[in-house]
């Protein structure tokens, strides 16, 4: 083999192989304080790069899963069933905490969520990574406008046909369960998915500012409600079915108010 034809070969090479040379480490926290960098240093992950936090612990970054307006979603090397959530920028940090006492709240009422693994702060939180699931953005479009369907299945590449039907019943159970509260921080049509695998809905985000059901005025379907445009018949495909979500939560909601009014009737 000759020099340019090595020469060829180690640049087909550099091309076809990943290379993690240019791999940097992140130093986002350090002795529980923020980076003064660290609005900087989160524009630029990459994969192959590693984060350090102020409790010692390192993550290397496979790739960007996403963020929303607050909190940046990676996958992780160490995990390919996890993912790391961390502030989006400096002045997301309260967010974070945020999402940890939510999901306490959460876990102790059993509302479906994602699961959280491990949490440090304000720093991050390891949670399960979602593979396999429908927002209920999606899920109103594609039931209101079956001809939606056969979109979202190739933007999915999902190849089994939607249990539709199926979901319609999950979500109606789903429904009596978020009773509990009068509204639930966070909730809408894109935080709330159907998970294929375990064929249930769970909220994929939330926050901590969560009101016990206190009246029969407030309805927590209201923010599900919020980022949805939907017109004509789909609307009144999306009338009704909320109408009939809003009705089972009303009838869970005033047997939860009699018994509180019970309870206290008792303790007085």
């Amino acid at each position: 083999m000759n020099f340019l034809t090595s020469l060829a070969f180690l640049f087909v090479f550099q091309l076809a192989v990943p290379n993690f040379s240019y791999a940097k480490d992140h130093q986002l926290f350090s002795g529980n304080e923020i980076s003064a960098d660290y609005d900087k240093m989160v524009s630029r992950i990459r994969a192959g790069d590693t984060l350090i936090f102020s409790n010692g612990q390192k993550f290397t970054v496979e790739r960007i899963l996403g963020h929303g307006y607050t909190t940046l979603i990676l996958a992780i090397k160490e995990d390919p069933t996890k993912a790391l959530r961390i502030p989006l920028n400096r002045e997301e940090q309260s967010y974070t905490e945020s999402y940890i006492r939510g999901y306490k709240m959460l876990a102790k009422a059993e509302l479906p969520t994602v699961k959280v693994y491990e949490s440090y702060g304000a720093e991050y939180v390891v949670v399960e990574k979602l593979t396999d699931y429908m927002t209920f953005a999606d899920f109103a479009n594609a039931a209101s406008a079956p001809r939606l369907i056969t979109w979202w299945r190739r933007i999915s590449g999902r190849k089994s046909p939607l249990p539709l039907q199926e979901m319609e019943e999950k979500f109606y159970l789903f429904a009596r369960l978020i009773s509990l509260y009068d509204s639930i921080g966070d909730l809408n049509a894109s935080n709330l998915i159907y998970d294929f695998k375990t064929q249930e809905w769970r909220l994929m985000d939330w926050t901590a500012e969560l009101e016990p059901t206190s009246s029969e005025e407030e309805n927590p379907m209201r923010n599900i409600l919020r980022r949805l445009n939907l017109t004509g018949k789909r609307y009144e495909w999306l009338a009704q079915f909320i109408g009939n979500s809003r009705e089972i939560i009303e009838q869970n909601r005033q047997r939860i108010l009699s018994g509180k009014a019970c309870a206290q009737s008792y303790a007085q």
